[in-house]
C-alpha cells in the first residue's frame, strides 16, 4: 500500500458538497492502493456520515480526514455544529448508522475540538 499521508479536506455543510467528501474518499483510496469494492464501501459510509451530521449536528462546515495506514484507511467526518449530547441516544438503531456500520470494518463516534464526528476505518485483508 502506498502512503499518500494524512489528507485534510472541509467544504459547506450542505448536502450538495458531500460529492466533493466522496470524491476525496475515492481519490486517497486509490492512492494508497484499496481495491474498488474497498473504495466504494468506504464511499458509500462516508456518505451515509455526511447524512447524520447534517441532521444531528448541522454547522457551517463538514470536514473529512483521511488516514492510511498499514492496510487500511481510516475516514473521519465530522461537523463543526455541536450536538446537545453526541451521539444521540438512539443514533446506533437509525437505518444510516446501520449501513456504515455494516460497510466498515470499525465505526465509532467522536467528539474532538472540531466537533462531533464519526470515525469509519476500513481495512484490506491480506493477499493470501
Amino acid at each position: 500500500m502506498t502512503d499518500p499521508g494524512p489528507v485534510f479536506g472541509s467544504v459547506p455543510a450542505s448536502s450538495e458538497f458531500v460529492p466533493v467528501l466522496r470524491g476525496l474518499v475515492a481519490s486517497v483510496g486509490a492512492r494508497a492502493d484499496l481495491p474498488f469494492e474497498h473504495i466504494d464501501e468506504l464511499r458509500m459510509a462516508v456518505d451515509e456520515a455526511c447524512a447524520l451530521l447534517l441532521r444531528l449536528a448541522p454547522g457551517d462546515i463538514l470536514w473529512l480526514r483521511l488516514l492510511p495506514a498499514n492496510g487500511s484507511l481510516t475516514a473521519e467526518v465530522g461537523s463543526s455544529g455541536a450536538a446537545a449530547a453526541w451521539p444521540p441516544a438512539d443514533v446506533e438503531g437509525s437505518w444510516p448508522w446501520k449501513v456504515i456500520a455494516g460497510l466498515a470494518d470499525e465505526a465509532r463516534f467522536d467528539v474532538n475540538d472540531r466537533g462531533p464526528s464519526i470515525v469509519i476505518v476500513k481495512r484490506v485483508p491480506s493477499l493470501r
